[in-house]
C-alpha cells in the first residue's frame, strides 16, 4: 500500500447561511453550482450543491452572526477563516466578476459572499478564490 492515495479529495464543506434560496442562486450564477440534493431539517431548508467535483452543503440558519476568525483566536478558539475554489476559465471569471460586481475585500466581512482574495496561478492556469 506504499504510495497509494488513501484520501482522494475533499468531500464537502458545510456552512450555514441566512437565506437559503438567495445563496443557492448566487452560487449557481457565480460558480455554476447545481443543487443536487435538498431537504428540511428542524423546519429549515438545507441542500448540497455541486460544481465539477466540488460539493458544498448549506443549512439555513436565520439571524446568526458571521464569525470573526481573529476574535475567535484571541478568545482561544479555532475557526475556519475561508475556503477556496479553483476557476479554470480566466476570461469567463473576469466577466463574472464584472457582471456580478464582485469585489476583493478584507474589510467588509458582513456577508459570506464577498471574495476574500482571488489570484491567477500561472502554473496551474487557474484562479484561486478564497471566500469568506
Amino acid at each position: 500500500m506504499k504510495n497509494k492515495k488513501f484520501v482522494s479529495g475533499l468531500d464537502h464543506i458545510n456552512i450555514t447561511v441566512d437565506n437559503f434560496d438567495e445563496t443557492i442562486d448566487w452560487y449557481r450564477r457565480v460558480f455554476n453550482f447545481k443543487l443536487v440534493e435538498k431537504g428540511i431539517k428542524d423546519e429549515k431548508p438545507w441542500g448540497i450543491l455541486k460544481s465539477g467535483k466540488a460539493l458544498l452543503c448549506m443549512y439555513e440558519q436565520i439571524g446568526l452572526n458571521g464569525h470573526d476568525p481573529e476574535l475567535l483566536r484571541i478568545k482561544g478558539f479555532h475557526s475556519m477563516s475561508h475556503f477556496g475554489l479553483r476557476i479554470n476559465d480566466k476570461q469567463k471569471w473576469l466577466s463574472i466578476i464584472k457582471d456580478e460586481k464582485l469585489m476583493k475585500s478584507y474589510q467588509n466581512k458582513s456577508r459570506r459572499r464577498l471574495l476574500d482574495k482571488f489570484t491567477w496561478d500561472k502554473i496551474s492556469k487557474e484562479y484561486e478564490n478564497e471566500l469568506i
